[in-house]
């Protein structure tokens, strides 16, 4: 099945093996039993290869170029994306920037509102006219803010689901306008109290939009330590402390006014005074500070950070010190001019929004520089990798001109060598002819000495046997000696186990006795522990009855000691179920006592059971030793006897060995007369086909990496095919020569001295046999041959008469079982 199947292959015009055979790693012949869909996928398998095989060296480069271009394109690809990354995270900083512009102005404005508006609730008329400006102020930060609300509100999630989705629905523009619009209509109506109250609302959602502004903006996960550093102070530290400045003002203000600090004014002032020292002055002032020293390390220095910003916060941070000194002095108890209280505040807090245009000025300063640093180093990048490339393609069409150049004048030479080595292997084709008719009278030689070894292999058989039998014996002696051996030990280990047994169940007697000592002791220790609690029950019973007759006497100065007599009495109770408990105790530990003595007893039981199985065993194990020491003496008569055996054996072994030193004496005569012609043509072929098969292999696959497949099977075809027909002529004179002489020794031979005409004399046998053993020691030749000289010829198959003196299909030299040789 698996010939038809491969002849069939073969065969078709389109055969995939047709094209090229050699394309079937080692598959054995005898597993290729093709089947239709077998075939299609193998077809679909092998033509991807046969398209790269039939592809020019210089196509291969150009394919070799392409992939590294697409590779390159790819890790481009990735770079600039990965630079796009921190690109886009920046972009998107400014934007939450660009948005808090417009709220830190209506916060600014917003303060400044409750603060006028607070005074002219109080009957302050010079606030009436700035109150007015602050509002048309607002209505202007609150146009722009609408305006920027609709540009980039979506963008940094101000739409009804992301601020539902973190729980800030109150934080949107809308409700900041509307809260507006109803302030300002109404605020002149309104007490100060109410008027502060609406006002911190609308400051809280105004701070809400920054909080949220900062985490969608990803300011707050600013990367680089000075712009996040000054992050902190334009989104976290400064509307905190402008928040703070305002609230102070609308709460000290009253007070400075009166000139009277109560106590919890005081205390007021203290806090505010805390707060704005550690949460905003101290908090700013170290910010800022690490802005300067960090700047350094990213990207460059910045100038205008110590040239514009530090005399801002220079600025700021003295006013606002200098406004935390006075709301100190409110707290010391010491009137403070309301003059100086207004100035301070004012300029606090105005100082406080103008450091903050100058730091979001800056931070967005420090983000641009961010952004322009990954933008040019993506375009150093771009840049790099395309010049890169097109230097690496350039090399490798340099590369491929001179590989394909230095390739053909390679292969014209190995041509032409291949041309000489083909015209010598017709001659050693003619020495192998010698040497196969030498061949052929060993093979008569080595019929005869088969004969010898025959008789010789019966009886090393039965000495073999003999000597099985013999070490099975041995072998069972030994393991009934170690068995012997093993259970006499096991009898000792018997006996001192029970002697540990009876040892240990003295020990167990002597602990449990030990037991019954602690436990007795333990009883008697909780008895006096348990007159001595009841003594303090007494004693406290009575103190605590004292103890409230005395309140009693005492009335209304007595209830503290109604109070201790109560707990006391409290202590009474809880020493009375103390008490109890240790009762509950010794109930226990009698119970214990009950159980030890029942283990006790268990435990004695069971080594006493355990002692007489101990016992029981050692006298079996003695009865075992016994028998096995018997059939020891019985194996030892057995191997006795077998040795015997041995020695007849080998006697009539000694004289085959001599009828085998005959035949190979002759053998050696004949191998003799063939070794110088034996010697000549193995020298001649050897040579000739390992040179001749490298270099028609080197020939194909340079041809074929050159220039492909289709050029290769053009050039080489006609001189494989004129040496293919040489050697088949050759075999077919060599096969007859070689029945002509093995049927010529086959009537000469003899049959060995003391042997039957059973075997191999072949002088009174059929014609039949006769012709099957020629068929025979042909077949036995035949191999030796070809591994020696023809096994790696270029031809495809066999001739047909050395396929009926080996039988069966031969396999082909181009079979890739050939190519391990």
């Amino acid at each position: 099945m698996a010939s038809e199947g491969l002849g069939m292959v073969r065969n078709g015009p389109d055969s995939i093996l047709d094209i090229h055979p050699k394309r079937i790693p080692n598959i054995p012949l005898h597993l290729m039993d093709f089947q239709p869909i077998d075939l299609l996928i193998f077809d679909r398998i092998k033509t991807r290869e046969i398209v790269v095989d039939s592809m020019s060296l210089s196509r291969r480069f150009a394919l070799l170029g392409l992939l590294y271009t697409c590779i390159v394109v790819s890790v481009l690809y990735l770079m600039i994306a990965a630079k796009n990354e921190p690109i886009d995270f920046g972009s998107l900083e400014m934007v939450g920037n660009i948005y808090q512009r417009p709220v830190e102005k209506v916060l600014r404005g917003v303060v400044q509102h409750r603060i006028l508006a607070q005074r002219v609730l109080y009957n302050d008329k010079d606030s009436r006219g700035p109150l007015e400006e602050t509002q048309k102020s607002i209505d202007a930060a609150i146009g722009e803010l609408e305006k920027i609300d609709r540009q980039v509100g979506e963008t940094l999630q101000f739409t009804e689901k992301g601020l539902h989705s973190r729980k800030r629905d109150d934080f949107k523009f809308a409700n900041v306008q509307k809260e507006w619009t109803e302030l300002k209509g109404k605020v002149l109506s309104l007490k100060p109290g109410e008027s502060n109250d609406q006002h911190a609302h609308l400051i809280g959602l105004l701070r809400g939009m920054i909080t949220h502004l900062g985490d969608t903006s990803n300011l707050i996960l600013d990367p680089d330590l000075d712009s996040y550093y000054l992050m902190d102070v334009t989104l976290l530290a400064l509307p905190q402390t402008q928040d703070r400045i305002q609230s102070v003002v609308v709460d000290l203000e009253p007070i400075v006014r009166r000139q009277s600090v109560t106590t919890e004014d005081r205390i007021k002032a203290s806090v505010f005074v805390s707060m704005m020292n550690e949460a905003d002055y101290e908090r700013i002032k170290g910010d800022f500070t690490t802005v300067l020293n960090e700047d350094p390390n990213f990207y460059g220095k910045l100038e205008t950070l110590e040239s514009k910003l530090s005399p801002k916060n220079q600025q700021f941070l003295a006013s606002y010190k200098e406004f935390i000194d006075v709301a100190n002095a409110v707290a010391s108890g010491n009137a403070v001019p309301v003059d100086k209280f207004l100035q301070t505040s004012n300029r606090a807090l105005s100082e406080s929004f103008d450091y903050w245009d100058s730091a979001d000025e800056e931070l967005d300063k420090l983000l641009t520089k961010r952004i322009e640093f990954y933008q040019t180093s993506k375009l150093k990048g771009a840049t790099m990798s395309v010049a890169l490339t097109l230097f690496a393609l350039g090399i490798l069409a340099l590369f491929n001109r001179y590989v394909v150049r230095n390739m053909r004048e390679i292969v014209s030479v190995l041509n032409q060598s291949s041309q000489q080595v083909s015209n010598a292997s017709l001659q050693s084709a003619k020495s192998a002819t010698k040497l196969t008719e030498a061949s052929t009278e060993q093979a008569a030689s080595l019929q005869e000495t088969m004969a010898s070894i025959e008789e010789i292999s019966a009886m090393v058989r039965q000495n073999a046997d003999s000597a099985s039998r013999t070490r099975d014996a041995v072998i069972a002696n030994q393991s009934l000696a170690d068995s012997g051996s093993a259970i006499v030990r096991e009898m000792i280990t018997a006996i001192h186990e029970i002697k540990s047994t009876n040892e240990e169940i003295l020990k167990q007697m002597e602990e449990s006795t030990k037991e019954f000592g602690a436990v007795v002791k333990i009883i008697s220790e909780i008895g006096s522990k348990t007159n001595v609690i009841n003594e303090i029950v007494f004693q406290t019973k009575l103190l605590s009855f004292n103890a409230s007759v005395e309140a009693a006497r005492a009335g209304e100065h007595g209830k503290g000691f109604a109070v201790v007599a109560e707990e006391v009495g409290n202590l009474a109770q809880m020493s009375g179920n103390a008490a109890k408990e240790i009762t509950d105790m010794l109930t226990g530990s009698i119970k214990n006592v009950n159980e030890i003595v029942e283990r006790t007893k268990v435990r004695v039981e069971r080594l006493v059971v355990v002692g007489r199985g101990k016992i029981a065993l050692g006298q079996e194990t003695a009865q075992k030793c016994n028998d096995t020491l018997e059939k020891v003496t019985e194996n030892g008569r057995t191997v006795s006897s077998m040795v015997s055996d041995i020695a007849s054996a080998s006697k009539e072994q000694s004289q085959g060995i001599q009828e085998i030193n005959q035949a190979v004496i002759q053998l050696d005569q004949v191998t003799q007369q063939n070794a110088s012609v034996a010697h000549e043509s193995s020298s001649q072929a050897d040579q000739l086909r390992a040179e001749a098969q490298v270099l028609s292999s080197a020939v194909h696959q340079l041809v074929s990496f050159v220039d492909g497949v289709r050029k290769r099977v053009a050039g080489i075809g006609a001189p494989q095919q004129e040496r293919q027909e040489q050697l088949e002529n050759n075999e077919v004179m060599a096969m007859k020569a070689m029945k002509m002489k093995t049927v010529k020794s086959m009537k000469g031979a003899k049959a060995p001295k003391g042997q039957k005409a059973t075997g191999l004399n072949h002088m009174d046998e059929p014609k039949e046999t006769k012709e099957k053993a020629v068929e025979k020691a042909g077949a036995n030749v035949l191999p030796f041959k070809r591994s020696k000289s023809n096994q790696h010829s270029l031809h495809a198959s066999e001739p047909n008469p050395v396929k009926e003196v080996v039988g069966g299909e031969m396999p082909s030299s181009d079979d890739p079982r050939f190519e391990q040789v």
